[in-house]
């Protein structure tokens, strides 16, 4: 399994991709479909990358017609149970030509679309494919002009207007009988039909029992007060009646032929309409991905085996409704240890790395200036609560259990791990934090420790991060948490140099919100006792 459903709980990405909107439904079921490339898929997954950055500029040149394009896209069907009919030689329904009808016709006004824009021509179907697309259109539509619509017209077969023309003059002439008989039972009876032609009658009553003597009525139901009564076409006319219904058996046959032949005709074309179809949901899953890129100012990322490196990147979930600071890291195979205070956005900064690496390995531009990345077989969080009350484990317990799955995996795979250790007890939870960050950074992943326990920074073999933290400050009365923390805190990440000391701000912070003095003298004095004593 490339991620599963906890991480990408964690990296907000469902949240992300409510904003990736393909306008067809087979663009939306691709959506739905969206896979990883790996490393064998590199060129592909390069390919994919380099149509969004064409088409990007491409749109934009035509964004005064992109309305229309829209709107041919959002009324392309999905033809996937249509294909599998044709392709296991079913006969079609009336509703399933007038499907694949609007389909053609709408991929022919794509086709016309992006003729007429002159957009590069990689994008959409050869000039053999357009061709036959036209061609097709036709056979569904045997007599000018071109309508989405669908109905077996006439030049579908020989005699189906014959056939029509007769029953359109039998149901004439039945209709004028039923019109004499109405007028006359009505005037007879002094009884009005109701709007579904029905006499409505007290049971048992004089006109009931004229009605029931009436050759063309016919009792069809009644209730516990009325009968009710309607004409009986057979008995105004039995000649006529049948006739009538001996020319729908025969049109319903001649459609039906029509049907056949239509289905056994377009089950030579099931491979190109698959073809037509995977292209245009293709086409409208990319545009989706250029949208989504320009609304959080995406880049493309490039192809770097030896290390993930992000410039200026953000979380665009997160930064819809909070200040957000960009961050710069550059993450190689090992470990990376990013250090800080709590409330120090380190978590975020986790939480912007993978988001960034799932968006890359899926194929999207990503929230950044610039981008260079390797394609992992994986990628796990170890991010938020672990607790599994189900089968009684701590949150430290499901954790450790976690983490012991992921350091499992012997393939290249990026591992995020969040204040590993924060579970237990302090003295505990840093040796674990020191031991874990240790064994990872020989092990075959690349891996990102976010972590308060200063104690990690002394190993060696592993590349050092710190958020800047909280600048001293005199609090304002009327400041709120919220408030001190955005103007107050450095959320940038920067590389951790040999000699450099990690600011301790826990007690500063508790000052400053309030904590009495003499709590945070103590702090203060116990914590320059424990320095000495190491």
């Amino acid at each position: 399994m490339f991620i599963d459903e906890r991480t990408r709980e964690s990296l907000l990405w469902d949240k992300l991709m409510t904003n990736l909107n393909p306008y067809s439904p087979i663009g939306e079921k691709l959506k739905q479909m969206l896979k990883p490339f790996h490393v064998v898929d590199k060129e592909k997954w390069m390919q994919v990358l380099d149509e969004q950055e064409c088409m990007a500029q491409e749109l934009q040149r035509r964004r005064e017609r992109l309305s229309s394009l829209k709107n041919i896209l959002i009324h392309i069907p999905d033809l996937e149970q249509i294909l599998n009919k044709l392709a296991k030689q079913q006969r079609l329904s009336l509703t399933d030509l007038f499907q694949l009808k609007q389909f053609l016709y709408h991929i022919t006004d794509w086709i016309h679309w992006m003729e007429q824009t002159e957009f590069t021509e990689t994008f959409y179907l050869s000039q053999t494919e357009r061709k036959l697309c036209r061609s097709l259109l036709k056979e569904l539509n045997p007599t000018l002009p071109l309508r989405a619509s669908f109905h077996l017209e006439e030049g579908f077969h020989p005699t189906l207007k014959k056939l029509r023309d007769r029953l359109k003059e039998s149901e004439k002439m039945l209709n004028d009988l039923r019109h004499q008989r109405v007028v006359y039972i009505e005037k007879t009876y002094l009884v009005k039909r109701n709007r579904l032609g029905e006499w409505v009658v007290k049971k048992g009553s004089q006109v009931e029992q004229q009605l029931a003597q009436e050759p063309t009525c016919r009792k069809i139901r009644e209730t516990i007060y009325d009968a009710l009564y309607e004409l009986d076409d057979r008995q105004l006319d039995n000649e006529l009646w049948t006739a009538c219904q001996d020319l729908t058996k025969q049109i319903q046959e001649c459609e039906a032929e029509v049907c056949h032949a239509l289905s056994k005709q377009f089950a030579l074309y099931v491979k190109p309409l698959q073809k037509w179809q995977n292209q245009i949901a293709h086409f409208d899953l990319q545009w989706a991905k250029v949208r989504l890129a320009h609304s959080y100012q995406g880049v493309k990322p490039v192809y770097d085996p030896t290390c993930f490196v992000i410039k200026q990147g953000v979380h665009p979930v997160i930064k819809q409704n909070h200040a957000f600071t960009p961050i710069d890291i550059t993450i190689v195979k090992g470990m990376t240890v990013i250090v800080g205070p709590n409330m120090g956005g380190k978590t975020v900064a986790l939480r912007t790395i993978g988001l960034m690496a799932l968006l890359a390995q899926m194929g999207f531009f990503v929230p950044a200036k610039t981008c260079k990345f390797p394609l992992f077989q994986w990628i796990t969080s170890l991010i938020g609560d672990y607790q599994e009350v189900d089968v009684g484990l701590s949150s430290f317990g499901g954790e450790m259990v976690r983490l012991s799955d992921g350091l499992k995996r012997k393939e290249e795979g990026l591992l995020l791990l969040d204040e590993i250790g924060r579970g237990t007890n302090p003295v505990e939870g840093s040796a674990l934090a020191v031991s874990i960050s240790h064994y990872l950074a020989t092990h075959t992943a690349w891996a990102v420790h976010v972590t308060h326990y200063s104690a990690v920074i002394k190993l060696e073999n592993i590349q050092k991060y710190q958020v800047v933290g909280l600048r001293r400050f005199d609090r304002a009365t009327h400041e709120s948490f919220g408030d001190i923390i955005k103007r107050h805190m450095d959320y940038r990440i920067l590389p951790l140099q040999a000699g450099d000391q990690i600011p301790h701000q826990a007690i500063m912070v508790a000052e400053q919100l309030g904590l009495p003095t003499p709590i945070t003298a103590m702090a203060r004095r116990l914590m320059c006792k424990q320095r000495e004593e190491e």
